[in-house]
């Protein structure tokens, strides 16, 4: 359908399963970014509630950073709650990056299409988090109250998506081609009937023999 990746033509900038590539993890998964931002500048959200858990900065981080906001600030239209129901491409599974994911996408070769200053995910106290201005670069802790735009990012993941390979991977939303299958075979005797020159054959048991693909 257009929207699978396989491994060698992941690239930064690429477009993939709805969005631009910004991170690639090296082992088949990645980040990516929405190709455009959202320009209605909103609020962190939940001023004088420190949220438990969503103080990660690191990139991989963001998704369980939205995830612990939106469990204890049930205010609708902040930036996590914009990008957790987001509907773009045809995926939903969009969240708002950490702070380290803001800073890969600043770094990508496709930041020049952002401008302005973002939020990030990461939390710093009851009254600041992080944000960001791309194209500088510069990280600011900011007032949760203040309104700063939206980059909505998701993860991926290639790998075997048959449940009946030997290597299917239950988390890869993409197939890659790689799936390998055991092979079952059933050993049999031969003979030849004398007289009646044709050959028979009958079943002797059972055998796996994994590796056959």
């Amino acid at each position: 359908d257009g929207n699978c990746c396989y491994d060698g033509d992941l690239c930064l900038g690429s477009f993939y399963y709805g969005g631009k590539i910004f991170y690639l993890d090296g082992n088949g998964g990645g980040l990516i970014a929405a190709e455009s931002a959202i320009t209605d500048t909103v609020k962190w959200g939940c001023l004088g509630q420190e949220i438990t858990g969503a103080d990660a900065t690191g990139v991989g981080s963001g998704y369980q950073n939205t995830l612990d906001i939106l469990s204890e600030c049930t205010t609708v239209g902040i930036a996590a709650d914009i990008c957790n129901n987001l509907t773009l491409n045809g995926f939903n599974d969009w969240f708002l990056p950490s702070i380290d994911e803001l800073t890969e996408i600043n770094n990508s070769l496709f930041a020049m299409s952002y401008s302005g200053s973002f939020w990030s995910s990461s939390e710093i106290d009851s009254a600041y988090s992080f944000k960001q201005n791309i194209p500088s670069g510069m990280i600011w802790n900011t007032s949760k109250f203040q309104a700063n735009k939206v980059i909505p990012i998701r993860s991926f993941l290639i790998g075997c998506t048959d449940p009946l390979a030997i290597n299917y991977n239950a988390s890869a939303g993409c197939d890659d081609g790689s799936c390998s299958y055991a092979c079952t075979a059933a050993p049999y005797s031969e003979n030849f009937e004398a007289g009646m020159g044709t050959w028979t054959t009958a079943n002797t048991g059972t055998g796996s023999y994994p590796g056959w693909y």
